[in-house]
């Protein structure tokens, strides 16, 4: 049965408008992609907000946003036979919720009849990062606060190797990503230089390699 995919649409989902960040005077907004940066280095969060530095990005990361738009114009047409079905499929979904000053934007939305929906993430990789699992179960979590949707799992899509992993939006990992923004606002609130990564290997293509200087 051929699933129907489309592009997001705030009347989709009778959602008349969402916040505009600028308004709000209640400090930091992190999105959904700095908890999969903190993890993966705590530093890359300090420097986009307490210390922003003129650095070029990584030619992965350009590689990345190309194939993420070519994926997108494909999924319009073809819906992945590794991913789990539902009555609509809705792509680049933007969350915004105040409380948690919380924003991102979901890739890909699953619809069911059930009044639950799966959320999708899609990475040009072989293989799961550190970090994206997290990333996931934030998603899903602004998914239920933003548009009522129970969200039980979410998957990650390696695009390379057209397979996905599953990630069940476990009661321990929602904690998780709660005290992952509060030690991150806690970090920026303070002024504190945080560690780097217990390993170097992040380290080695790091944008910001040269300015940490207990690195290497």
């Amino acid at each position: 049965m051929r699933v129907k995919v489309a592009l997001w649409s705030p009347e989709e989902l009778e959602l008349d408008h969402l916040p505009l960040l600028e308004d709000e005077k209640t400090g930091v907004w992190f999105q959904v992609t700095d908890i999969k940066q903190y993890l993966y280095c705590p530093r890359l969060v300090y420097f986009a907000y307490v210390q922003p530095l003129p650095v070029h990005k990584p030619a992965k990361v350009e590689e990345g946003q190309v194939s993420h738009e070519e994926l997108k114009s494909r999924l319009l047409r073809h819906w992945p036979r590794a991913l789990p079905r539902g009555q609509e499929v809705l792509l680049d979904v933007p969350l915004v919720y105040a409380p948690w000053r919380l924003t991102g934007r979901v890739d890909a939305l699953i619809l069911r009849d059930d009044d639950t929906a799966v959320v999708v993430d899609f990475k040009h990789a072989r293989t799961v990062r550190p970090g994206w699992k997290m990333q996931v179960v934030a998603y899903g979590m602004l998914v239920e606060q933003v548009l009522g949707y129970n969200v039980p799992e979410g998957y990650i899509y390696l695009t390379r190797i057209r397979k996905a992993q599953k990630v069940v939006l476990r009661p321990s990992l929602r904690r998780r990503v709660m005290a992952i923004q509060e030690a991150m606002r806690a970090m920026l609130e303070q002024d504190r230089w945080p560690e780097g990564p217990s390993g170097r290997g992040p380290c080695v293509a790091c944008e910001y390699r040269r300015f940490c200087n207990d690195r290497f």
